[in-house]
């Protein structure tokens, strides 16, 4: 009997062969399936990414510009003035800065020194030859002007400084008149300040410097102050001096 017909006489030997051969082929089969799973999964998680990038390259946008904040484009203050408020601001801010001029350097000096007189003269009094006080003719009305050209005087105050100022200087005359120097100037005090927050809304409007505010350091504008009293002088002397030739 040969070695093949033996083993194959043998059933138990036939038995553990066929054992073997079939824990291959299972072996094998899960092998199998385990790469075809993996595979598939790898192909869904490849599948469920693109379709995440797909949705966040869709979505994204949408839920940025939901979130972000709403920018509105920015209004010039100056495109805001009407035009008669532009106008009479271009008409008379040489003639009110004029004026804060005259308050610095005319009626200040007279009342910290106490010159009745010079006082007198600054604030009009007839019996010195000045019937009109240069506040009513440099600054009373052109103020007046601004605040009745702009639409929004009362909400951006105007129209309360434009009273107190007019308020404050009659007041000044009472503390004059009654010797009360210190008084007087706690007055003019109030007078420039008045005057002043009119000066700096129309700069807020205009966003640049249309006036010198009464601030510290105003003091530098006292030449060109003098300067155009000096012009302004000879200017007069001039039309008088033509009307004379007629």
């Amino acid at each position: 009997m040969t070695m093949a017909s033996r083993s194959f006489s043998n059933p138990a030997r036939r038995h553990g062969q066929a054992t073997r051969r079939c824990r291959l082929l299972i072996a094998g089969a899960l092998m199998t399936a385990a790469g075809s799973l993996l595979l598939t999964r790898q192909s869904g998680w490849t599948f469920l990414g693109s379709r995440r990038s797909a949705v966040q390259t869709t979505l994204l946008p949408v839920f940025t510009s939901a979130v972000a904040p709403v920018v509105f484009p920015e209004t010039s203050r100056a495109e805001e003035l009407v035009p008669p408020l532009e106008k009479a601001i271009d008409r008379f801010a040489n003639k009110i800065q004029l004026g804060m001029d005259w308050l610095y350097f005319e009626l200040k000096p007279a009342l910290v020194g106490k010159n009745m007189e010079g006082t007198k003269k600054c604030l009009g009094s007839a019996a010195l030859g000045a019937y009109i006080s240069p506040f009513e003719s440099e600054i009373q009305f052109p103020v007046s002007q601004l605040v009745e050209e702009n639409p929004d005087s009362d909400e951006q105050g105007w129209v309360v400084a434009d009273k107190q100022m007019t308020t404050a200087f009659a007041n000044i005359k009472e503390r004059v008149d009654s010797e009360d120097w210190p008084g007087a100037l706690e007055e003019w005090k109030a007078t420039t300040a008045s005057l002043g927050k009119i000066m700096k809304g129309v700069n807020d409007l205009k966003e640049k410097e249309v006036f010198t505010l009464p601030i510290e350091g105003y003091e530098r504008r006292q030449e060109l102050f003098v300067q155009a009293r000096r012009e302004k002088l000879a200017d007069r002397n001039a039309k008088a001096n033509m009307m004379g030739f007629r």
